[in-house]
C-alpha cells in the first residue's frame, strides 16, 4: 500500500510500520477538511471526548428528534447538568417522547430512563424540556410549552446515585404529573429555566403570555420545606413586566439571557425588549428587539438594582429599566443568549447583531459586550466579520441560520465563545480573546460536519467545576425526524495550555520565500513529520527544499502542492536541538500578481508531529509585503510606508483603536487634507481617540513602493497597543489590512532599544539587504546610520501592551467595516 501523494521509498514495511504511518494522517490530508479559520490552534481534536446517548440494547431506539433544534437551542440552559459525581441531561426522543440521562462524569456509558411525558407540539422548538438538580438531589423538570399551560414535575428521591429515576406521573403522562409549583400563574408558559443557587435552593424564572406582551417570573425553591414559592416584590410577583399601568406605548416583553453570578454571589441580569403587533416602527418579527438592559441582584432575586445600585421598583418597565447598549428596533439584534461573569466581577455577554446598521448594512456579526468597571462604561467587541448576509435585513423566515452563541470566562480571564458557523462549515466554531480591550479575537472550528440548525448549550456547573465545555450535540433540521445524540466535552484547559506552550516556528520571509523550521522550545524536539499549508495556494512547490531533498534519511515527500507541503518519516526522527534550525528552501511563493494577493497570500499554517502527536507550530514571517504604519512609541509620532513589492493608488484608510490611544487633536494628527496631499481633495472623518478616517471623494494618491507619508504625532504613547490599519487601494470598494509595527527608529532588532547590538546588523546589511533600513528606501546605507546615529540610547518598553496569548500564526486579517459616516454618499462602502 502505498499513501496518496507519497514517492515509494522500501519495498519492505511490516505491520508495526503501516500502523506508524496512521498518526501522520492528519498531515496528508488536504487542507480544506481540516476546517481553516482565521487562527489555528492546537489540535483542537486533541482534546474533544464524544459520547453517544444510548443504552447499547439494539431493541430500543435510541435516535432523538432531530427534525428542529428542540433539544439544543439556547432557551434550554440546563440541556445538561452536573451534580456530584453525575452529569445529567433531558431530551426528546424520536418518538416525541422525554427521556432522562446519566453517566458518571466523564464516562462513555449511560443510563436511560423513558418517560410518557411529550410537548404540546413536539414540532416547535419552543417546547423544549428543561432540569435542575437541588441540593438534596431531587430532579426536577418543565417541558413542552409554548405559551400553554404548565408542565412540571420532580423526582421521588435523590438521582445522585445508581438508582432508577423515577418522576411523578413519568409512566402515565402529562396528565399525571404535578404540573404547579405554587398554584399561581399556571397558564400561557414559555421558557421554563432551573439555576442552582449556593446553599441549594433553586431558582427558575419564566415568561407567563406572549411574545411581544408578556411578563417574566421567578420562583424559588426552598430544599427546607420542599416548597416552591413565588419571587417578586412587585404587583402580581412580576420580575419584569410588560408595560407599565397606564402606558400607551407599545406592549413588549422581555428576552432575558443567561443569568450569570459573581464571585460573591451577585445576580447579573441583561435582557432585550421586544415589541408586539402594536410596534410604531413597522419593524416585523424578531426585528422589533431593541436594546440590551442591566440589572443585579444580591439576593438572588427577590430585589434588584441598576449598576449604580439604585434600588428598581418591580416590576421592571421599560420606561424605568438601566439601558447597557442602545440598539434601535431593525438592528436584527438576537434575543435569549448568554452571560457570565470575567476575573473582575464585570458581567460580559455574547450576542449578535448588525453593527453596521445605522449606515445601512445589515450583515448580523456576533458580538461581545462587557462592563468595563476602569470606565463605568458598557464596551462592545466585533467577534465575527461575516460576509454571508446581504445588505437587507434578515427576515424572519431565516432567522435561525445563525445560531446564538454562548460565553464563558476561564481562570486565565480568556473569554470564550461558541458557536455554530454558517458563514464556513457550519460546525462548531470557538472564539477566544485575551486581551483587557477584547479586540484579539481568534477563532477556529472545533467541529466542521453540518450541524442545520443545532445551537449550542453547555453544562455550566461542568464548567464551574473542571473547565470543560460539555455540549449536548446533535446535527437537527436536516430533514431527519431522528438521529444520534451525544454529549461533546471539551477541555479547555489542555487545550490552551499546549496551545500556549513552546513550540516549533516556521520562519517565512515574505520578501524572498524562504522558509526554516526553527527550535524554540527550549529542549530538543524529534519531529517525525511536518506540513505546510495554504488556503490561499501561497507554496512554492518548485522552490521547497524538502529534507528528502537534502537526502536526510528515512524522510518521503507528500502533498507537492501549492496548497500543502508535507514530509514524514516512518523509520527515523529529525533531531533539532534547542536553537536548531532546518532550511527547506524557498517553500513560499514570491509571485503575487497584486498587493491584494500578496497580503492573502500570508496565510500559512505549520503543523509536526512527535512522538506525542501533531501540534501546530508557530509561522513567525520576517520583511514585509504590504503598506505598513510605523509608530515611533516614544513620540506618537506615525509614518507610512508602502513596503510591498508594487506601485499602487491609494483612496481612503482608516486607523482604530479600541482602548482609545489614539490622537486627533490639532496639532497631534497631520491628516493629508492638512498636508494638501496629492490625488484630490482629502476628507476627515471618524476623528476621535478610537477612530481616524480619510478618503478621496474622487481621484487617487499614487504610492509606489518605498513611498512614505507622515501622519503626525497620532499615537498616545501612554495608551495600548492595539493600532490597527486598512486602507483602500484606487477603484477598490473592500479595504485591506496592512501592518502596525511600533519600533524606535534605528532599532533593527525590535527589541525596544536602540544600541550597539543594532549597529551590527546595519554593518552586515550595508549594501546587501534591507535589515537596517531604518528610513523605508528599500536598502541599508549611510542614511539608516544617520538615523541609528540619532537614536541611540533610546529604549521602550510597552506600558499598556496587550497581552497576548502566544498563537500559532497571526489571525488571517478579518477586515472590520470601516463606517465613514459623514461621508455616507461616497461611491463605495467604507
Amino acid at each position: 500500500m502505498q499513501l496518496r501523494g507519497m514517492k515509494p521509498t522500501h519495498s519492505r514495511r511490516s505491520a508495526v510500520r503501516f500502523a506508524a504511518l496512521r498518526k501522520f494522517r492528519p498531515l496528508l490530508l488536504a487542507a480544506g477538511a481540516l476546517g481553516v479559520c482565521s487562527a489555528p490552534a492546537a489540535r483542537a481534536e486533541n482534546f474533544v471526548t464524544r459520547s453517544i446517548i444510548q443504552d447499547d440494547n439494539p431493541a430500543t431506539n435510541d435516535f432523538a428528534r432531530a427534525n428542529t433544534n428542540i433539544n439544543a437551542v439556547p432557551i434550554k440552559r440546563n440541556a445538561l447538568t452536573t451534580v456530584g459525581d453525575y452529569q445529567f441531561t433531558s431530551y426528546y426522543q424520536q418518538d416525541g417522547k422525554i427521556a432522562i440521562g446519566r453517566r458518571r462524569t466523564g464516562q462513555s456509558t449511560w443510563d436511560i430512563f423513558r418517560t410518557e411525558f411529550t410537548a404540546y407540539n413536539i414540532n416547535d422548538d419552543h417546547d423544549i424540556s428543561s432540569i435542575g438538580i437541588d441540593g438534596d438531589g431531587i430532579f426536577h423538570m418543565s417541558w413542552g410549552m409554548h405559551s400553554n399551560n404548565f408542565l412540571y414535575t420532580k423526582s421521588t428521591s435523590s438521582v445522585l446515585n445508581s438508582n432508577p429515576i423515577n418522576l411523578i406521573g413519568g409512566s402515565v403522562g402529562n396528565a399525571a404529573a404535578p404540573n404547579s409549583m405554587t398554584g399561581l400563574y399556571n397558564t400561557a408558559v414559555t421558557y421554563p429555566d432551573f439555576y442552582n443557587l449556593p446553599d441549594g435552593d433553586l431558582l427558575f424564572a419564566y415568561r407567563n403570555g406572549a411574545s411581544g406582551s408578556g411578563d417574566y417570573r421567578m420562583r424559588r425553591y426552598d430544599t427546607a420545606t420542599d416548597s416552591w414559592s413565588e419571587l417578586g416584590a412587585g404587583a402580581n410577583d412580576i420580575w419584569i413586566g410588560k408595560n407599565a399601568p397606564g402606558s400607551t406605548s407599545p406592549d413588549v416583553n422581555a428576552y432575558p439571557n443567561e443569568l450569570a453570578f459573581g464571585p460573591n454571589g451577585e445576580m447579573h441580569a441583561t435582557w432585550t425588549w421586544r415589541t408586539g403587533g402594536d410596534t410604531t416602527t413597522g419593524e416585523p418579527g424578531f426585528q422589533t428587539n431593541h436594546n440590551i438592559n442591566y440589572a443585579r441582584s444580591n439576593d438572588y432575586g427577590a430585589t434588584w438594582t441598576n449598576m449604580a445600585g439604585v434600588p428598581y421598583t418591580t416590576p421592571i418597565y421599560e420606561s424605568n429599566a438601566e439601558v447597557a447598549i442602545n440598539l434601535p428596533e431593525g438592528s436584527s439584534l438576537i434575543n435569549t443568549t448568554a452571560m457570565a461573569v470575567d476575573k473582575l466581577g464585570q458581567p460580559v455577554l455574547a450576542t449578535w447583531y448588525a453593527p453596521g446598521a445605522p449606515q445601512g448594512d445589515h450583515a448580523r456579526q456576533y458580538m461581545f459586550a462587557w462592563y468595563d468597571q476602569s470606565q463605568s462604561q458598557w464596551k462592545t467587541s466585533q467577534i465575527s466579520h461575516r460576509t454571508i448576509d446581504g445588505p437587507e435585513k434578515t427576515t424572519e423566515a431565516v432567522v435561525r441560520d445563525m445560531a446564538r452563541p454562548i460565553v464563558v470566562i476561564d481562570d486565565a480571564n480568556r473569554a470564550i465563545v461558541a458557536y455554530r458557523d454558517n458563514q464556513d462549515a457550519n460546525g462548531l466554531t470557538i472564539a477566544y480573546s485575551v486581551s483587557p480591550q477584547r479586540n484579539d479575537w481568534q477563532t477556529f472550528d472545533l467541529t466542521t460536519e453540518d450541524l442545520g440548525n443545532w445551537e449550542p448549550t453547555y453544562d455550566v456547573n461542568r464548567w464551574r467545576e473542571d473547565r470543560v465545555l460539555s455540549f449536548l450535540y446533535q446535527p437537527s433540521g436536516l430533514g431527519q425526524t431522528g438521529s444520534p445524540i451525544e454529549v461533546l466535552d471539551w477541555d479547555s484547559n489542555a487545550f490552551f495550555a499546549d496551545l500556549t506552550a513552546p513550540k516549533l516556528h516556521l520562519v517565512v520571509d515574505r520578501s524572498t520565500g524562504l522558509a526554516t523550521i526553527r527550535n524554540a522550545t527550549g529542549e530538543t524536539v524529534a519531529v517525525d513529520g511536518y506540513s505546510i499549508s495554504s488556503a490561499a495556494g501561497s507554496l512554492n512547490p518548485a522552490g521547497w527544499s524538502s529534507l528528502a531533498d537534502q537526502s536526510r534519511p528515512g524522510w518521503q515527500e507528500a502533498n507537492h502542492l501549492a496548497t500543502r507541503l508535507s514530509e514524514l518519516n516512518p523509520f527515523n526522527s529529525l533531531q533539532l536541538n534547542n536553537a536548531a534550525t532546518a532550511t527547506l528552501g524557498q517553500a513560499m511563493a514570491t509571485n503575487a500578481a497584486s498587493l491584494a494577493q500578496a497580503i492573502q497570500s500570508s496565510d500559512l499554517k505549520f503543523e509536526y508531529t512527535t512522538a506525542a502527536g501533531t501540534r501546530n507550530g508557530v509561522v513567525e514571517y520576517v520583511g514585509y509585503n504590504n503598506i505598513v504604519m510605523f509608530v515611533n512609541p516614544l513620540t506618537g509620532e506615525a509614518t507610512v510606508r508602502n513596503m510591498s513589492n508594487f506601485d499602487v493608488a491609494i483612496d481612503g484608510y482608516t486607523i482604530s483603536s479600541a482602548d482609545g490611544s489614539l490622537e486627533p487633536g490639532v496639532g497631534d494628527w497631520l491628516s493629508l487634507d492638512d498636508q494638501n496631499a496629492s490625488g484630490g481633495q482629502w476628507f476627515e472623518a471618524n476623528a476621535s481617540a478610537t477612530r481616524v478616517s480619510e478618503l478621496l471623494m474622487s481621484g487617487a494618491m499614487a504610492f509606489n513602493k518605498h513611498a512614505a507619508f507622515k501622519l503626525g504625532a497620532l499615537f498616545d504613547p501612554n495608551g495600548a497597543t492595539d493600532l490597527s490599519f486598512q486602507f483602500l487601494l484606487a477603484g477598490d470598494s473592500t479595504p485591506l489590512s496592512g501592518e502596525v509595527v511600533y519600533q524606535i527608529p534605528g532599532d533593527f532588532d525590535m527589541n525596544g532599544s536602540v544600541n550597539a547590538a543594532d549597529l551590527a546588523i546595519w554593518r552586515g546589511a550595508f549594501g546587501v539587504t534591507n535589515a537596517a533600513d531604518a528610513n523605508g528606501d528599500g536598502v541599508s546605507d549611510g542614511a539608516d546610520f544617520v538615523v541609528w546615529q540619532r537614536h541611540y540610547g533610546q529604549t521602550w518598553t510597552p506600558a499598556a501592551a496587550i497581552a497576548q496569548t502566544a498563537v500559532p500564526e497571526p489571525a488571517t486579517a478579518a477586515l472590520a467595516s470601516l463606517a465613514l459616516v459623514a461621508l455616507a454618499v461616497r461611491r463605495k462602502s467604507f
